[in-house]
């Protein structure tokens, strides 16, 4: 394929019929290849029968070693602390530690527990699942409404008494499911 012919296929918007393109391959040199990977690497350690995180105190490049601390895994910054964490609960303290919650308030009780920070993967069975151990209780179905649209992310438990959703509400209050804490208050009555 001769230059003429070679600008001529250039100038086709399609392809179709070309039987033969020049290909230019670029080499690199083992200089020009970059590595990827993690920005930093996690630490971990067990301090009281619980796996923390160990995190730099200071940079200090000049004596040559870092000083770690262990740090509790409140938020997962990775997927095997995600996957570590699943199920787990948080405690109200480390609740309030994020700064969207610092306010929380579980409310004036009531029958009806609002769910809130649920997970887009979460889905309205797994909700049904994780009330299932009050079922008994309830003596009869929970009536659980899994939000959509603008209020994806929301939920709303119906009990047939208060008492049960007063324990349902400290069982499962900060339980961490998608690596995100379902925090849990108490929702006002429909009459």
């Amino acid at each position: 394929m001769g230059l003429l012919d070679y600008e001529r296929v250039h100038d086709r918007k399609t392809l179709w019929d070309v039987k033969e393109v020049h290909v230019e391959t670029h080499s690199q040199t083992d200089s020009e290849c970059k590595i990827i990977g993690p920005k930093r690497k996690s630490m971990y350690t067990i301090k009281n029968s619980k796996i923390v995180r160990l995190e730099p105190v200071s940079d200090d490049i000049t004596s040559g070693q870092k000083d770690y601390k262990a740090v509790d895994i409140v938020i997962p910054v990775n997927r095997a602390e995600k996957l570590l964490l699943e199920g787990t609960k948080m405690s109200l303290d480390d609740i309030k530690t994020n700064k969207k919650f610092k306010n929380y308030e579980s409310g004036v009780p009531s029958r009806i527990l609002y769910l809130k920070n649920i997970a887009p993967s979460v889905s309205k069975e797994r909700l049904i699942l994780l009330f299932d151990k009050f079922l008994d209780e309830n003596q009869g179905p929970i009536n659980v409404r899994l939000m959509v649209g603008r209020m994806r992310g929301q939920a709303f438990i119906e009990f047939r008494d208060e008492h049960i959703a007063v324990k349902a509400l400290q069982d499962v209050n900060g339980t961490i499911i998608d690596g995100k804490p379902i925090i849990v208050q108490f929702g006002r009555n429909s009459k």
